[in-house]
């Protein structure tokens, strides 16, 4: 690391928190949340906000702006009002104000690597780091300059978001509430639709196999969004492995969904990325060469809102939902003609387009950002 600036420090991680005194009790369960209510919920999920709550003995006592850190995930958040805390995996981190500001806190975390051990606890890898400490006003400074870039970046996701929105207002105008099936649609289990059924992967080092710096593409179920697949998490295996692993093998077109954590968010895999694997967390649906389903219908379909409600009711497990390969083999799809499929997809792949040409700006956006945080903190941006 360039040497820093003569003012800066170097603290142990630990040494710049308040010990963290969550009472559980306070603490939510998933069958707690609430789609609408008074206070948001805040956990370790891909969602900002998880849910909400309407009971205030369970709001965490936020005095100003704490970070939040997925034991699970390593999803960071930064949260300025108070809010209740989801349950198992949301660890609430509170600097000490007397040598950092939160803000500078949270996106130094946000440019440190973190290693990846799946769904295990990583905060034990987080607790061994060492954080940089510039003058508190040199943090101001900094601060300011990330915030603007974040703003730049938020713009665009939003764009991205309303794009997402106006696809699932499509297809549900078109179509209806593919649970409640108004329209009466021909309707059949996606067992029926697929070339081999639903398969899962699993953990490569359960059966001897180590992780690789290059090799066959290995997606955790962080990688599975309901923007498409994002490579963030994703891993390394060698072609050995990869072989030894048939069954969960992922192809182009093959449609990916999660069966743990935020179930039911699925993603096809796309052309560009040829081949992967996968593991125990995420399910493959391949459908069949003669199926009369298009394989973007049914993924928009099962990222529907009331889909995702209806797995997320079906679920099992409080602490860790899931779902199991039997409920995704009969889980009950519609089917209209392939000519009213076909009209749905032509404007899906318009929006796809203008939603390809958002993410390459995002991207750029992205890189420019991960240039300034690494400057800020090799201590280039104040001098």
């Amino acid at each position: 690391m360039k040497e820093l600036p003569k003012d800066w420090r170097i603290v142990d991680f630990e040494n710049c928190i308040e010990k963290d005194n969550t009472p559980s009790k306070i603490k939510l369960k998933r069958s707690e949340y609430l789609e609408k209510g008074a206070f948001p919920i805040i956990d370790q999920g891909q969602d900002f906000i998880a849910g909400y709550s309407n009971d205030e003995t369970k709001i965490f006592p936020n005095e100003g702006e704490s970070v939040i850190f997925g034991d699970h995930t390593r999803i960071l958040k930064f949260v300025n009002f108070p809010f209740c805390v989801g349950a198992d995996g949301t660890k609430i981190l509170r600097v000490r104000k007397s040598i950092l500001t939160p803000k500078f806190f949270y996106y130094q975390l946000r440019w440190m690597p973190i290693e990846n051990a799946g769904y295990s606890r990583h905060y034990r890898f987080l607790r061994r780091k060492k954080i940089i400490v510039p003058p508190i006003e040199c943090q101001k400074q900094i601060v300011r300059i990330l915030e603007k870039a974040d703003l730049v970046k938020e713009k665009k996701e939003q764009a991205k978001t309303m794009a997402s929105k106006l696809l699932q207002a499509t297809f549900l105008q078109m179509f209806g509430d593919p649970v409640v099936n108004p329209k009466g649609w021909q309707i059949t289990i996606i067992n029926n639709v697929t070339s081999k059924g639903a398969t899962k992967g699993s953990t490569p080092t359960t059966y001897g196999f180590n992780w690789e710096e290059n090799g066959i593409l290995f997606l955790r179920s962080e990688c599975v969004t309901i923007d498409g697949i994002s490579l963030a998490g994703s891993m390394h295996i060698s072609k050995f492995a990869h072989d030894a692993m048939e069954r969960s093998k992922v192809y182009p077109n093959d449609i990916l969904i999660r069966i743990t954590g935020d179930v039911g968010i699925s993603a096809i895999f796309p052309q560009e990325l040829v081949e992967a694997n996968i593991n125990q967390h995420i399910a493959i649906v391949r459908l069949a060469e003669d199926s009369e389903v298009d394989p973007i219908f049914l993924l928009t379909q099962l990222n529907t809102v009331p889909f995702r409600k209806r797995y997320s009711s079906i679920s099992r497990g409080v602490t860790h939902p899931h779902l199991s390969l039997q409920q995704i083999r009969e889980t009950k799809i519609i089917i209209p003609p392939l000519r009213e499929q076909d009209k749905f997809v032509l404007l899906a792949k318009k929006i796809e387009r203008i939603t390809n040409s958002q993410k390459n700006s995002s991207n750029r956006i992205t890189e420019l950002q991960n240039s300034l945080i690494s400057r800020a903190f090799k201590g280039e941006l104040t001098q």
